[in-house]
Order: C-alpha cells, then sequence, then structure tokens
C-alpha cells in the first residue's frame, strides 16, 4: 500500500465539491480520454491529476481512453481486484457514502489504522454497520 499516494489522494478529494463527485462512475460522459476530469466523477476519476505524466505515458490503452484499473493499482499499491480496493473504491459506495469528505475520511482511516477484515469491509459497504471512519 502506498500510503503517500493515498493521502494526496485523500487530500485532494476532499476539496472536490460534491456536485462534481460521485461513486458512481470514473468520469460522466465521454471525458475519459483526458487525465483531468472536469467532469462528475470518483475518487479514482478525479485523482488521475495527481499522477498526469505517468498516466499520459503508461495508461492510456489504444483507444486513447485512461485504464483507471489498472492506474489506481499502480498509484495506491493496492490490486484493483482486491476487497482492500473495493473497501476504498468500489462504486457501491454510491449507496452508503457518496461525498468526497466520507471517502478521504475512509482513505485517510486505512492509512492510520489499516484495513478492516473482510468481514467488516463488506459489511461496511453494503451499508450493515456504522461506517468505522466516522
Amino acid at each position: 500500500m502506498n500510503e503517500t499516494n493515498l493521502m494526496k489522494m485523500a487530500n485532494y478529494i476532499e476539496n472536490i465539491p460534491q456536485k462534481d463527485f460521485s461513486m458512481e462512475v470514473w468520469r460522466r460522459g465521454v471525458n475519459n480520454v483526458n487525465v483531468v476530469c472536469n467532469s462528475v466523477g470518483c475518487a479514482v476519476g478525479h485523482c488521475t491529476i495527481l499522477d498526469v505524466e505517468n498516466i499520459k505515458k503508461n495508461f492510456i490503452d489504444r483507444y486513447d481512453i485512461i485504464d483507471y484499473l489498472e492506474w489506481s493499482s499502480e498509484f495506491t499499491g493496492i490490486n484493483y481486484s482486491s476487497m482492500k480496493w473495493a473497501y476504498l473504491f468500489v462504486d457501491d459506495w454510491m449507496f452508503i457514502d457518496n461525498t468526497p469528505k466520507g471517502t478521504a475520511n475512509r482513505i485517510r482511516y486505512v492509512v492510520k489504522y489499516g484495513f478492516p477484515n473482510y468481514i467488516g469491509m463488506y459489511e461496511e459497504i453494503n451499508g450493515l454497520k456504522k461506517l468505522n471512519y466516522e
């Protein structure tokens, strides 16, 4: 886990206006080719601005679209197919805590205390228990 980059994400995300934030999508519309978001988007979609040159060099696919999953895995040091990545970034958060402040707090919680156990992560993502980071 890359704690430095996760903290960069948390610090950036908490300043995104709510109207421009949604865990539902990387970005709204067809704005997936620009490294700068300029649309409603999730934590990963917005935070590409923190790693512009690397994304341009290594994470633009043959259709000129950002590979958000691969980039976010490298940037955070957390594999996108893991429950840990899901705990931070999965779109199910749109139903439980769809706020930039909550997302930033969740990231900070993980950096400070580590991830909850698997069951705890599942229960939080699905609204079955109080959020650890509130």
